[in-house]
């Protein structure tokens, strides 16, 4: 199926499963968290949301609504902070790689 918005408030079937996957990422963490720190079930939630992250950026077309763009933030803050749980996201991966350059 390929993901396709309806009228401007992207009201497909597609985009509603996204909202709903985002929204509820923090209680499926917590939930997987708490159920005797079931990490896998957790880091399976974060490729969920990168998944309809990305499907959000493919429905965008380089021009998010506002709608899609709310979205891809409050995804981009629980990939942040709920990644800081594992040690995901501290560094700037650029950096990373000079920092390796410089000690070679």
């Amino acid at each position: 199926m390929k993901p396709t918005p309806q009228g401007e408030g992207g009201g497909s079937p597609v985009m509603e499963h996204c909202r709903q996957a985002i929204e509820s990422f923090q209680a499926r963490f917590e939930e997987a968290m708490d159920d005797d720190f079931n990490t896998a079930q957790a880091l399976g939630y974060f490729y969920d949301l990168q998944t309809h992250l990305n499907t959000l950026l493919s429905l965008s077309k380089g021009q998010p609504t506002e709608e899609i763009a709310s979205l891809l933030q409050k995804g981009l803050e629980h990939l942040s902070t709920k990644g800081w749980v594992f040690g995901l996201f501290r560094m700037i991966p650029r950096n990373i790689w000079l920092s390796k350059e410089k000690k070679g």
